[in-house]
């Protein structure tokens, strides 16, 4: 079978899940569902979904908005922040001195209380001279980062969603925070988890793919590197405590030993002018404060952080609660597009497993 047909078969399986289930563009908007609900109507068939309803009772959506409350939580607690100059962490970048060569950017991480944190990202032309070297501070540590450094706001949100918990039988694996402003977008990647995902000041746009639509990607080898502090002798990009100048300079330093990632090349698509011909297959859907987007596992996701609806210029506020996912037939079909997108020359293998299928980060 020549490339040209085996695209042909990818984008009829693309085409025909569209018509015959997930729709075209439009992520439907619901109320709270029962856990056989849930269950039945979007995990199963592994489609995305808005719950409007799910977090009203919820304190932080009436408290988060005021940094005096968080700060009397939680001001002193350190916290991971990511610093970049361009607010582009975990994508692929071209070096600033040499356009040609592009590396997946690592964020330079740096733990400082979240005083200084919140300080840095509502106040972020309030230092440096030249707002060109500003660097873009985002809260995106993994790892369960709510519980495991800001515990003390726990309570102003529920420890998990009791219908998911029930539809997958069991708690969630991992709580996360992400605080960030519109400087901030997160390239094209997918998880093995299923996600539910609670935005609770500000908004956030996501550009979705199927996982069927693996091979739109784009999946490139590409060596890896790490912003640094331009006067950090490392090549780690460090992990520093304390205070952070707004006005910091980083550079963008390979890894030593080459090492490469798989990793999604497509840009992240504009709102506005309309979609180029190669995103027009792009579900889009704004998650408002109050609202959680269920988003399934393996889903190709990209985000965007929005202007804050009013207009406080405050920073975007999310939470989100990561399930396992099981490893059934959707993955065995994932593995197999994978392997015939590879085949026709629309993703390239992975570095550690050149004959085999793809896999992701985070």
């Amino acid at each position: 079978m020549n490339d040209a047909k085996i695209r042909d078969v990818l984008n009829f399986i693309s085409d025909e899940l569209r018509e015959l289930d997930l729709g075209t563009t439009y992520i439907p908007r619901i109320t709270t569902p029962s856990s056989i609900e849930f269950l039945r109507d979007y995990v199963s068939p592994n489609k995305p979904v808005v719950i409007t309803s799910a977090t009203a009772h919820w304190p932080a959506l009436s408290l988060w908005s005021n940094p005096t409350h968080l700060l009397s939580l939680a001001g002193s607690q350190p916290v991971t922040v990511a610093f970049t100059p361009n607010g582009r962490a975990d994508a692929i970048v071209s070096h600033p001195n040499d356009p040609t060569k592009q590396y997946f950017a690592l964020p330079h991480q740096q733990q400082m209380p979240l005083s200084s944190f919140l300080t840095i990202i509502t106040n972020p032309t309030s230092s440096p001279t030249h707002s060109s070297s500003l660097v873009v501070p985002y809260l995106q540590q993994q790892n369960s980062s709510l519980t495991q450094e800001l515990p003390q706001l726990l309570p102003d949100i529920a420890p998990h969603l009791p219908w998911a918990n029930e539809a997958f039988d069991a708690p969630p694996d991992a709580v996360n925070i992400w605080i960030g402003d519109q400087r901030s977008v997160t390239s094209f990647h997918k998880d093995n988890y299923e996600n539910l995902y609670a935005v609770i000041t500000g908004a956030k746009t996501f550009y979705l793919y199927p996982p069927i639509d693996m091979y739109r990607m784009k999946l490139r080898q590409v060596e890896v590197a790490q912003w640094c502090p331009v006067d950090d002798d490392s090549s780690s990009g460090g992990g520093g405590s304390g205070e952070m100048d707004r006005g910091m300079e980083l550079k963008l330093v390979p890894d030593a030993s080459g090492t490469k990632v798989l990793w999604s090349s497509l840009e992240v698509p504009p709102t506005s002018p309309p979609l180029r011909e190669d995103n027009k297959n792009c579900f889009i859907v704004t998650v408002k404060a109050g609202e959680v987007l269920y988003l399934p596992s393996m889903w190709w996701h990209a985000v965007a952080h929005e202007k804050s609806s009013s207009g406080d210029g405050g920073p975007v506020i999310a939470v989100n609660y990561w399930y396992d996912m099981r490893y059934d037939v959707k993955y065995a079909y994932f593995e197999g597009i994978s392997r015939l997108a590879e085949m026709a020359g629309l993703s390239e293998c992975h570095p550690d497993e050149p004959e085999k299928g793809v896999e992701e980060k985070e």
